[in-house]
């Protein structure tokens, strides 16, 4: 009980003047650092507020003519297939009329040709620095869920 007695008195000391300053010191000076750097990331987080709206407005003009082109493409090539298939529908009329006249017909099979291609993806570089393309689903996995490309 004396041991226990002795840890007690020791654990109810008060703080010297001298360490009751330095701790107030030490716990003003937390404070302060707290204070300013709560205050400095506010300040980040308007800028780069703004900043991100700004690019918001730039990537959404950006991803409306990127999806005009591609509508544009598409239609393009509906309209080339549309052309295709009736070129071959008169071919085939032609030639099933030049098989009963025994002869060849007089043009050859109609080809579709090159369709045109899809524009790429517009690509966007974040605050951050970090290049990120107009979809927000960046997890490294395909659409099928599996990270990898490779067939086993």
């Amino acid at each position: 009980m004396v041991g226990r007695a002795k840890f007690q008195a020791k654990r109810k000391q008060v703080l010297s003047e001298h360490q009751e300053e330095a701790l107030s010191d030490a716990i003003n000076t937390y404070q302060e650092q707290q204070q300013r750097s709560e205050e400095d990331r506010r300040t980040n987080e308007e800028l780069g507020h703004d900043e991100r709206r700004k690019q918001r407005g730039e990537r959404a003009d950006m991803m409306a003519m990127w999806k005009e082109a591609g509508a544009a493409q598409l239609e393009h090539n509906r309209v080339q297939i549309q052309v295709h298939k009736e070129a071959l529908v008169a071919w085939e009329v032609e030639k099933d009329l030049a098989k009963v006249e025994r002869c060849r017909p007089g043009w050859n099979h109609p080809k579709l040709g090159k369709l045109e291609s899809p524009l790429p993806k517009p690509m966007f570089e974040s605050v951050q620095g970090v290049e990120m393309d107009g979809n927000e689903d960046n997890d490294g996995m395909g659409s099928d869920g599996g990270g990898s490309t490779e067939e086993d």
